[in-house]
């Protein structure tokens, strides 16, 4: 879990205010697939971003508070059934005047 993501599109793009610098991403990845990480969960970005490194899923979530991508206010649910099953679920949050 981390509240930055290591990365919006690609491990090698420029350093922003959205992700990690690349020096410590580059250190990250090489450290997640030493150790076998199969997920990293972030925030940050208030949208939804979902890349993959190497077999390592980046997940950036939706939020409560306010999306810039116009998803619904949610949270993610992850269910681990062994150390290399996930399934993801998105949850919306039931917001005044819907019709959840």
């Amino acid at each position: 879990m981390a509240h930055h993501p290591l990365y919006l599109n690609n491990p090698q793009e420029q350093d922003s205010y959205y992700n990690l610098q690349l020096n410590k991403r580059t250190e990250l990845l090489k450290l997640y697939k030493q150790c076998g990480v199969i997920a990293v969960l972030a925030g940050h970005t208030h949208q939804t971003i979902i890349n993959n490194y190497m077999g390592i899923q980046l997940v950036n979530g939706e939020g409560t508070s306010r999306n810039f991508d116009n998803r619904p206010f949610g949270f993610r649910l992850w269910q681990v059934a062994a150390p290399t099953s996930i399934t993801p679920e998105f949850i919306p949050l039931k917001t005044k005047g819907s019709e959840q």
